[in-house]
């Protein structure tokens, strides 16, 4: 911690005596002190759960996204074998002529 500090000037008069002027920096550094130590406070107890809540926010969509390209991305056999054969011609439709009325 910083610790009272003042400024002096000595003159010497014309009458032989000593001219002191003081000036004491000690509240100004102490207010200089609270000041950044208030800004310190205020900035780490607005960023540190700031960050906290936007890691923490951030995580449950990413893992839907994550799920979603992951079932987008995954072999579907089953849809692929019913597509296939719905499409394939059963051999009893082709035999039968078309009726026409």
């Amino acid at each position: 911690m910083l610790s009272d500090s003042c400024d002096a000037v000595a003159i010497k008069v014309q009458d032989g005596r000593w001219l002191v002027l003081l000036r004491d920096n000690g509240s100004l550094f102490v207010v200089t002190r609270i000041i950044l130590d208030a800004l310190l406070w205020g900035i780490s107890l607005t960023l540190i759960p700031g960050f906290a809540g936007w890691y923490l926010l951030r995580r449950r969509p990413l893992k839907r996204i994550r799920a979603v390209q992951a079932s987008a991305e995954a072999p579907a056999p089953f849809t692929t074998t019913l597509i296939s054969s719905s499409l394939r011609p059963s051999a009893s439709s082709s035999s039968r002529p078309c009726a026409s009325g």
